[in-house]
């Protein structure tokens, strides 16, 4: 337990030196999770830019990290960032005796459902359509899919966030390319052609367990085509 404390209190002060130095506030941590909050309590301009900037630093440092604890032989810590924007209730709430600051509303269980999602397409970051619409064009990234969250009947655009303007590698940004042209055609329900795409991606890269989703789904559909109204969402059934 004593080891397991120390690890954790590491790992936790890279993710809130990250998420401090672009003005986010963590608002508790969970478990060996980390709930953070930007522009609350405090106004802060360009707010969706820095939860962006502070997502990609702290993966930085935990890349950094990684290193140094592998050379030592301690255990390695990754980690899974969800990010979402909009009108929540913000503020002390509880019993007149016992009472906390906290975030409540959509855009907060969508973040958490988005940080799920990480596991399932293996990426680091994912961010929501509108968190993604409002960064102007500073950011590289990949269109993933087009999902229902658990606890949601919609379908939503879900997006990695790659990095920087500037910072991120031309090979991964082709394979953005093709990524993102296999899934028109996945949503043309063009299923072989798209499953041809992605089975290229994932073999070229095994890591890219995206691409191995998606190949597979495109694979499944153009064996057994979906109904005409079919719409492309794909419904989440964990979180």
């Amino acid at each position: 337990p004593e080891q397991l404390a120390h690890e954790l209190s590491e790992y936790f002060t890279l993710m809130r030196d990250a998420i401090i130095e672009q003005s986010g506030v963590v608002k508790e941590y969970m478990g060996d999770g980390i709930m953070a909050l930007f522009n609350a309590p405090v106004e802060i301009r360009n707010h969706e830019t820095k939860a962006c900037l502070a997502a990609l630093e702290s993966q930085k440092k935990l890349l950094s990290d990684r290193e140094r604890r592998a050379s030592s032989g301690s255990p390695l810590f990754a980690s899974r960032i969800g990010l979402s924007v909009g009108e929540v209730l913000v503020g002390n709430i509880g019993t007149a005796d016992r009472f906390s600051y906290t975030v409540i509303g959509d855009p907060v269980n969508l973040a958490s459902r988005l940080e799920g999602l990480c596991k399932f397409y293996s990426t680091e970051i994912i961010v929501s359509e509108n968190l993604r619409g409002a960064t102007d064009d500073q950011f590289e990234w990949r269109l993933l899919d087009l999902v229902a969250v658990v606890g949601r009947s919609s379908g939503n655009k879900i997006f990695e966030l790659l990095g920087q303007k500037g910072d991120v590698e031309n090979t991964l940004l082709q394979d953005r390319d093709t990524y993102e042209l296999a899934l028109k055609k996945y949503w043309s329900r063009e299923f072989e052609s798209a499953h041809r795409d992605f089975n290229k991606l994932s073999v070229k890269n095994p890591k890219n367990e995206a691409a191995t989703v998606m190949a597979r789904r495109s694979l499944k559909l153009a064996k057994s085509p979906p109904p005409l109204d079919w719409d492309g969402v794909y419904i989440h059934t964990k979180k």
